[in-house]
């Protein structure tokens, strides 16, 4: 997998290295660094000082990631699934060392997207949408596309999307990993393990303690022992098929916004009155460290052990190094964050942090305490049997996409293109640009 991210990092990397074949810096790259600076010192300037002129228009109905809500007075806004477009650039970037397959499908399954979402309309669903804002669109109410029948997109794709992909990686890769027990734990050595970091073994014997040990403190914190062993489950599951999507796009789909607390309400379709211990740990396990964005809990970690890995394949460093590497930083960097956070709150006060205050610890739950706060997520109830056609269909595509490499609409593509957080930050104006960039090969324009 490409991992864009990684890719943009090494070039800078490989510039600094070879420093005799690179003596002068490429034009594109000037190029890059110039636009990259003209755009986010404003958008910085805006943000931090009021009387900073607003060139990109940053304080008008543009959330923090660069998406621009549509009003209901635009003409717009007659298009039931145009509820944001975003405009912020380094999405492009990113999109562009992508696969020309992946954004390709993407921009077709975003089609089909506003399509299905027009005819449901016509045929009586999603009243009164018109007069809600962009991201009123996306997640106020039942009568949304995300939520609401006839598709409820979160648990099409948030949740059965994101186990179908699992599942299917799984099913496809069976030879492999069945391959890698034997080496683990059999004198049969099928799989060539002297590039690994450490052996099949050791990996598989730590994966087995990870998990016991997980499991052990979900007990000590009082959950019961089908949550205590449905956790790690739901986790494994949530970031095999987030990874496999941030490795070939750049861009977590699956597991962000809190959709994942889905899981939490197959176990309570019903908050518990008064709300227990177990029933919060559980919610703010699942929202945070388990289902949602790569910035809470160690999610993040894992994101840098993959691209770590990446950036050792192409530079030629071993795995081992990366590997003694990661242990050591994640170590290191959690303890430091914690206690750097408690001493600036206790320096100067909690409140200094709110948005960051807030953001780790109370509005994680906080959304869901008051009663019936929980029937829209992931999407209106009854939406199992949505999961469930999620499953199938993305099974499906991935089936297709393997079989038949000229099938265009791929199971990553449709997770871009419904999913309930991709649909908020409407990232596919930026795919677009850098389909359009990748199909007339600018690339080439500059060599």
């Amino acid at each position: 997998m490409p991992f864009p991210q990684t890719a943009m990092a090494y070039e800078i990397v490989r510039m600094t290295i070879e420093k005799e074949k690179y003596k002068k810096l490429s034009r594109p790259f000037i190029i890059g660094l110039i636009l990259g600076l003209a755009i986010q010192v404003p958008i910085f300037m805006t943000l931090i000082f009021p009387w900073f002129p607003d060139i990109y228009a940053w304080r008008t109905n543009t959330c923090g990631f660069g998406s621009t809500w549509v009003t209901p007075d635009s003409p717009l806004a007659t298009v039931v699934g145009f509820q944001l477009f975003n405009k912020w650039p380094p999405f492009a970037a990113v999109f562009y060392l992508a696969p020309l397959s992946v954004l390709t499908s993407f921009m077709l399954w975003f089609l089909v997207y506003l399509i299905a979402s027009q005819v449901a309309y016509y045929m009586g669903y999603y009243t009164g949408i018109l007069d809600l804002p962009g991201c009123g669109r996306n997640w106020c109410g039942a009568n949304v596309p995300t939520a609401g029948d006839p598709f409820k997109w979160a648990a099409l794709s948030n949740i059965g999307g994101l186990i179908g992909l699992t599942l299917f990686y799984m099913v496809l890769n069976r030879r492999y990993i069945f391959s890698t027990i034997k080496t683990a734990f059999t004198k049969v050595k099928e799989v060539d393990e002297s590039k690994e970091p450490i052996s099949y073994r050791m990996a598989y014997l730590l994966f087995i303690t990870s998990f016991i040990a997980v499991t052990a403190l979900y007990t000590v914190l009082g959950m019961s022992i089908t949550v205590t062993l449905l956790m790690p489950i739901i986790a494994f599951i949530a970031w095999i098929a987030s990874l496999r999507i941030f490795g070939l796009i750049g861009f977590n789909a699956v597991t962000y916004g809190g959709y994942g607390t889905g899981f939490v309400w197959l176990i309570w379709p019903v908050r518990p009155e008064p709300p227990t211990q177990e029933w919060f740990w559980a919610m703010l396990m699942n929202r945070t460290f388990l289902t949602d964005g790569f910035g809470y809990g160690w999610p993040g970690v894992m994101t840098a052990a993959f691209s770590g890995f990446k950036m050792s394949s192409l530079t030629g460093t071993g795995n081992k190094l990366i590997f003694k590497t990661l242990i050591v930083s994640s170590i290191i960097a959690p303890l430091t964050a914690v206690i750097i956070m408690i001493w600036l709150c206790y320096s100067f006060g909690g409140m200094k942090f709110a948005t960051f205050i807030t953001d780790v610890n109370t509005d994680i739950v906080a959304r869901f305490i008051n009663p019936g706060a929980h029937e829209n997520w992931p999407a209106a109830q009854p939406w199992v049997a949505h999961a469930i056609a999620g499953i199938v269909i993305v099974s499906v595509l991935s089936y297709l996409h393997t079989r038949f490499l000229w099938f265009p609409m791929g199971p990553i593509g449709f997770l871009m293109a419904t999913t309930g957080h991709t649909l908020l930050e409407r990232v596919w104006t930026m795919g677009l640009v850098a389909w359009i960039a990748k199909n007339l090969n600018f690339e080439d324009r500059w060599k």
